[in-house]
């Protein structure tokens, strides 16, 4: 906290010189009053590629590309009725209140500048709530289009979806989608558009993901079964696991979430197409071919923009050997990253001991399949690997998680499930108390015991992240802590977002963030999230109530039913689809469909008239 006080208060004073500097500015050179003005409002930012360049090239004459460019810029902001906030010798920074009017201000200044002396020019545009005057220009809106003018490719003119909700349904303006992505410091996704109108560049999705990606961002997929043994998986699975968890560890890498990286491998993608929908830059592959008792093992690091490998090796080991060689690949790939750091090889019988290693990874596999049966195996090889060895810390933890899975799914009595839980998480923290997986299994069943109000939850949840702040799930955790201890909602958000980009496909970081946005009132940014779920079938009912109501607070009646109409009584959330039409036509005062849906409400069994 003073850390973080004394951040705060360097930040406050750089700022503070900033204000000074400009207010002297005015006051000293243009003898003009300060102003200060806040609202809705359609940004425009744009600039000069490659400036520098560009002026000496033109030698003598950069003076005439210099009055040139401020005699378009201001000509163009006057005539749209923009509002010039900064001009510079290579960038440009204005507001309009008619987003028509900007988009149009935007795209003769690709036009004019196109036109021989050729000038290199790209704008970027967003809408939404800034604070401006002479001392610049403030908000996050403002932050997010200087993020995006950073991909804008020269002719190009790139929109957000704030900037699309302005346009009314007769607009002629043409705008393509390119799709979603990233930005520097901006922790959601952005849903990207440009002006698709003759004469201007089109990027690809591919382009601004290139553009955006961490620079040592890494998925790691599971290695392939090369073996006609099926039961090879487990160990393809566990091996690509074994080497996320190490890799999480590293301060130079940012690392994918295993369930987003598995899951695209299921999909049958090329690497190039991973590498995209998961915005990383390199990616870890490999194969695994067992011959009689020996393991061949094969791995490559890919850099994703030249589709090269960067490393690569071939191990070939007993079963016993397994774990290290996991630690092997690790180091290497750390170490191409950073010579400074190293990865330990384990030398003590607990963890490389080949039958406990073996249950434990059988157990691993199984877990993360979510049915009754696999969930019941999957204790068993847990135990299994526990007989072998009593004090295996990650068979405890492995225990812990999968008996929570039994409890919430049903499996196995609730409370008996739980409490068994709580105690495995206990002796998985006793046995290492350095690993993250004791705490966060320890918190997890701490959580649906009810016990997330007391300094237990805390305690476990703030170890776990200490001891691994790169797993989206520990994220998901504090951001619970701080919305049910603190409520926080905005550090619930900051550290939901860092979930999502820690792990893009998981469905319960996605709801969480959503759910946070819509209890902050940020009703748009809600709905996009939400708006994601709808590409799983098995959410696609609970998204489309979750959509009807971020419409529905946003005023929007006639769309929050088009969510609404596909919806049937077969369906387990058809009580809350009456509820929420009655809410909906109650706003729309349309008496007509009030009763309608009062009526059928009320012929509703009295245990489901609480929806």
């Amino acid at each position: 906290m003073v850390c973080l006080c004394r951040e705060m208060l360097i930040i406050n004073y750089n700022r503070s010189l900033k204000y000074l500097f400009w207010y002297l500015l005015r006051i000293f050179t243009l003898n003009k009053p300060l102003t200060h003005m806040k609202g809705n409002h359609t940004i425009l930012f744009g600039d000069v590629l490659d400036f520098g360049h560009l002026i000496q090239s033109y030698g003598d004459k950069a003076d005439e590309l210099k009055n040139r460019h401020k005699s378009i810029v201001h000509t163009l902001v006057e005539r749209y009725d923009g509002h010039l906030l900064d001009f510079f010798t290579d960038s440009t920074k204005a507001v309009f209140k008619d987003t028509s009017n900007a988009i149009h201000c935007a795209r003769e200044l690709i036009n004019k500048f196109s036109i021989e002396p050729r000038i290199p020019y790209r704008v970027s545009l967003n809408y939404g709530f800034v604070e401006y005057g002479d001392e610049g220009i403030f908000g996050k809106p403002a932050e997010v289009t200087s993020r995006l003018l950073k991909i804008t490719s020269e002719g190009s003119v790139l929109c957000t979806q704030n900037l699309m909700g302005q346009l009314g349904e007769n607009s002629n303006i043409q705008l393509q989608h390119i799709g979603s992505t990233f930005l520097k410091d901006i922790e959601e996704p952005q849903e990207v558009y440009c002006l698709a109108e003759e004469g201007m560049y089109i990027p690809s999705q591919y382009e601004l993901i290139e553009k955006t990606k961490k620079k040592n961002s890494i998925a790691v997929l599971p290695f392939q079964n090369s073996s006609s043994e099926k039961e090879l998986d487990y160990i393809c699975e566990g091996i690509a696991e074994e080497i996320i968890d190490t890799l999480t560890n590293s301060k130079e890498l940012f690392v994918t979430a295993r369930s987003s990286s598995f899951m695209l491998k299921q999909q049958d993608l090329s690497l190039l197409d991973v590498s995209k929908k998961l915005n990383v830059s390199y990616i870890v592959d490999g194969v695994i071919r067992k011959k009689f008792d020996s393991y061949r093992i094969a791995f490559q690091l890919i850099d994703c923009s030249t589709g090269y490998n960067v490393v690569s090796e071939t191990f070939e080991v007993t079963f016993d050997k397994l774990y290290n060689t996991e630690k092997e690949i690790s180091r290497a790939i750390i170490q191409y990253f950073s010579k400074d750091e190293s990865v330990e090889l384990v030398e003590e019988e607990v963890y490389i001991d080949p039958k406990a290693y073996s249950y434990y990874l059988k157990g691993r596999h199984l877990t993360f399949q979510w049915k009754k049966d696999a969930a019941l195996q999957a204790i068993a090889y847990y135990k299994n690997a526990l007989e072998i060895v009593p004090n295996y810390a990650i068979a405890f933890s492995g225990l812990s998680i999968c008996n929570v899975h039994c409890a919430l799914s049903g499996f196995i009595e609730y409370p008996i499930a739980i409490q068994d839980a709580i105690q495995y998480a206990d002796k998985s923290i006793e046995a290492d108390p350095n690993r993250y997986e004791g705490y966060i299994a320890k918190a997890l069943a701490s959580f649906w015991k009810g016990y997330w109000y007391v300094p237990d939850f805390e305690e476990n949840v703030e170890k776990a992240l200490a001891l691994n702040p790169s797993d989206a799930e520990i994220r998901m955790f504090n951001a619970m802590l701080y919305l049910l201890r603190d409520r926080d909602l905005e550090k619930a958000e900051i550290e939901l977002k860092l979930a999502y980009e820690l792990d893009p496909y998981s469905n319960m970081v996605i709801i969480r963030l959503g759910l946070v946005q819509y209890l902050k009132r940020d009703y748009h940014a809600a709905y996009n999230t939400f708006t994601i779920l709808l590409k799983d079938k098995e959410y696609r009912a609970y998204t489309s109530i979750r959509l009807a109501w971020c419409c529905l607070m946003m005023g929007d009646y006639d769309k929050a039913l088009i969510h609404l109409k596909d919806e049937n009584k077969d369906y387990e959330y058809y009580n809350m689809v009456l509820g929420t039409y009655l809410v909906i036509y109650t706003n729309k005062k349309d008496e007509e469909g009030f009763f309608k849906y009062r009526d059928i409400i009320e012929s509703l069994p009295e245990t489901d008239l609480t929806y």
